[in-house]
């Protein structure tokens, strides 16, 4: 055998080889993709950013498919919603920073957590079920656990954080003492001490609870 022949069939193989491989590496980056749980992040009005993991912001589409890293910026004015894969559903209201933090979708387990910076969401969850399924918002001294309610949370400086409950009701426990249950019709403050104020009732003033509440 020539060794121009032996070249040709080296070269052939270590051809071969690659496309192999480089087959099985895209194939199991699909197979990742479509295995990871998302939601959809739809834009309502005004200007959104998102940014995905350790990325930059970027001006987000009307409608986007979102994992868990993916950080969403609103403007002032503007509205957004994230619609989970368990049909969840948390609203993001004007100049507010929400990341989602963890979706987990495994065979009897449901896990949502969601983190805001500043501004105020509200979040319709529905129904958990399974023991290790939860719906968690955090806030920069708190989180807010439930399984299956309607409520807000908001982080409106120089006002304290807090969540109100439309509906159902919310384990709020913030990073100094106890938790608290605070039932439909209340709100809860946690101060930048992570202390809890008194559960009070929601102030039938407030426009961000009736935007949501009847929407």
């Amino acid at each position: 055998m020539s060794k121009k022949l032996i070249v040709v069939m080296l070269v052939l193989a270590a051809s071969l080889v690659w496309v192999g491989l480089r087959f099985t590496v895209l194939s199991d980056l699909g197979r990742e993709e479509k295995a990871a749980p998302f939601a959809t992040l739809r834009v309502v009005d005004g200007p959104v950013e998102l940014s995905r993991a350790a990325g930059g912001f970027e001006d987000a589409d009307r409608s986007s498919r979102v994992r868990a890293g993916t950080k969403v910026r609103t403007g002032a004015d503007a509205l957004a919603e994230i619609r989970y894969f368990d049909g969840s559903l948390s609203r993001i209201g004007p100049d507010t920073t929400y990341e989602i933090v963890r979706l987990d979708d495994a065979p009897g387990r449901t896990v949502i957590v969601g983190k805001i910076g500043l501004g105020e969401t509200f979040h319709d969850v529905k129904e958990l079920t399974g023991s290790g399924s939860r719906f968690e918002i955090q806030e920069s001294n708190a989180i807010a656990a439930v399984r299956g309610t309607r409520f807000a949370a908001r982080c409106l400086p120089p006002l304290p954080c807090g969540i109100a409950v439309v509906e159902g009701m919310v384990e709020v426990t913030p990073s100094s003492g106890e938790p608290v249950t605070v039932g439909a019709g209340r709100r809860v403050t946690i101060d930048d001490a992570g202390l809890l104020g008194e559960v009070t009732e929601i102030s039938p003033d407030d426009a961000w609870i009736r935007q949501n509440r009847d929407g």
